[in-house]
C-alpha cells in the first residue's frame, strides 16, 4: 500500500474506491498519515512502552507529548465508544492542577492517538532512579508523601467525574515545576462501563488481581494502584515481587513487599492492597494518604531507624565545623513532624548542642562554639 492509499484509508479520501479494514494500516503508515494531516514532525521520540511510542512535538508554539499506540484498538465498536467517552471526560478536565491536560485525541484507523501537556520535570519513576543512583533506596518520605497527596487529589478528581485511570504507576505520575499531576489517561474509562468489564490492559503488579482474572474493575482500582506505587517509590522495591508468577501469587494472597517500610505504614499498605476488594480501603485516595501521614507523624523512634552518630552526620554534610569563635546555626523545619538524630562535634573545645521543639513542630537547633563554652566557665 502506498502513502496516498494509506491517506485514503485513514481519512476517507473522497477519491477512494474502497476502504480496507482499519487494522491493515501499519504503525509506520499511521505516523506518515499524522505528519501529512497535522504537519507534525514526529522526529523527537522521548519514550516507548509495551503499547505505545511517545514523541515531543511543538504544537501551536507549545511543547506537547504525542502518544501513538503500536496497534489499533482490538475492541468492538461499542467498547471503542466507551473508551472515547472516558477520554472526553479527561479532556474536559484540562486545567485541573493535578491532572495532566489532554489537548487532543483522535481514533485514526483504529489507532487511538492522544496529545498531552508536556511534563517538564519527568516522572516520579525517573526521580526514583535519580535517588537510587545517589545511593538511596527510594524517594525521601517527606517529599514522597507530598507527591502522593498531589497524585491522590488527581485520582479523586477523576473518580469523582466517573472515570477510572486504570494505569497509575510511577511512570504516569508526572512532575510539573516540582508538583505532581496524574498523566497518561490513555486507558481512562467511564465508571459505568468499567465495573462490568475490563479490557485487560494495565501494568502487572499495580493493577489489582481481579482486573486480570475476572476482567472486572471495582471503585478502589486507582487507590490500589497508588498504594502499590507508593511502595515502589518509598522502598525502591517492586510492590509484589519481580516475576509474573510471584506477582500474581502475592496479589492473590494480599501480601505486598513491605520490607523497607516503617511498622506503622505496613497495616495501611496491606489493607489497601488486600486480595479481597471488599476488604480494601474505600474512602478515597486523599483520605488514605492523610492516614498515612498521621501514622508517620505519630511513629515513635524505633530500632528500625538507627540514630546517626556525630561522625555520620559530619560525613553526610548535615552540620560541619566549628571555629575559635562562636558558631550559631539555626535549623528550621519539620519532616513529617520529626527530626531524628543529635549533632555533636568538637573543635578547639566543647560544642554544646541544644534542640528546642517549638509549637507547630518547628525545630531550632543552636550550636555554640568553644568560645561560648569557655565563657560559661
Amino acid at each position: 500500500m502506498g502513502r496516498l492509499d494509506a491517506w485514503r484509508v485513514v481519512f476517507g479520501h473522497p477519491g477512494a474506491s474502497c476502504m480496507p479494514p482499519s487494522s491493515n494500516l501499519s504503525f509506520a503508515q499511521v505516523i506518515d498519515a499524522l505528519r501529512q494531516k497535522h504537519g507534525w514532525q514526529l522526529a523527537d521520540q522521548i519514550g516507548q512502552g509495551g503499547f505505545a511510542q511517545v514523541y515531543k512535538e511543538l504544537i501551536d508554539g507549545m511543547p506537547r507529548a504525542v502518544k501513538i499506540p503500536f496497534a489499533p484498538l482490538a475492541l468492538s465498536e461499542e467498547h471503542k465508544q466507551r473508551e472515547l467517552q472516558g477520554l472526553e471526560v479527561a479532556r474536559r478536565m484540562a486545567g485541573h492542577p493535578r491532572v495532566v491536560g489532554l489537548i487532543h485525541y483522535e481514533l485514526l484507523a483504529g489507532y487511538l492517538v492522544t496529545v498531552w501537556e508536556w511534563a517538564d520535570g519527568g516522572s516520579l519513576g525517573q526521580l526514583l532512579q535519580q535517588y537510587q543512583d545517589a545511593g538511596q533506596p527510594g524517594i525521601p518520605v517527606d517529599k514522597l508523601v507530598r507527591y502522593m497527596l498531589e497524585a491522590a487529589e488527581g485520582i479523586d478528581a477523576l473518580n469523582g467525574q466517573g472515570v477510572y485511570h486504570r494505569d497509575i504507576k510511577p511512570e504516569n505520575l508526572l512532575l510539573f515545576h516540582g508538583h505532581v499531576k496524574v498523566g497518561d489517561l490513555g486507558l481512562a474509562k467511564i465508571v459505568g462501563a468499567s465495573t462490568a468489564s475490563h479490557t485487560g490492559v494495565g501494568t502487572l503488579g499495580y493493577l489489582p488481581p481481579e482486573a486480570y482474572e475476572t476482567h472486572r474493575l471495582v471503585p478502589t482500582v486507582d487507590v490500589y494502584s497508588l498504594v502499590a506505587t507508593y511502595v515502589r517509590l518509598r522502598s525502591g522495591r517492586l510492590p509484589f515481587g519481580t516475576s509474573a508468577t510471584e506477582i500474581l501469587d502475592r496479589q492473590r494472597r494480599g501480601e505486598p513487599v513491605v520490607e523497607g517500610l516503617w511498622e506503622p505504614e505496613r497495616p495501611l499498605v496491606r489493607r489497601a492492597l488486600a486480595a479481597d476488594p471488599e476488604q480494601r480501603y474505600s474512602r478515597g485516595a486523599v483520605a488514605w494518604v492523610k492516614e498515612l501521614y498521621r501514622s508517620l507523624r505519630e511513629r515513635p523512634a524505633s530500632p528500625e531507624v538507627p540514630q546517626r552518630t556525630s561522625t555520620e552526620q559530619g560525613q553526610n554534610g548535615a552540620i560541619v565545623g566549628a571555629t575559635a569563635g562562636a558558631i550559631v546555626g539555626a535549623i528550621a523545619g519539620a519532616s513529617l513532624g520529626a527530626i531524628l538524630g543529635a549533632v555533636v562535634g568538637e573543635t578547639l573545645g566543647a560544642i554544646v548542642c541544644a534542640i528546642l521543639v517549638a509549637p507547630g513542630g518547628a525545630i531550632v537547633g543552636a550550636i555554640q562554639g568553644a568560645k561560648a563554652t569557655s565563657d560559661k566557665k
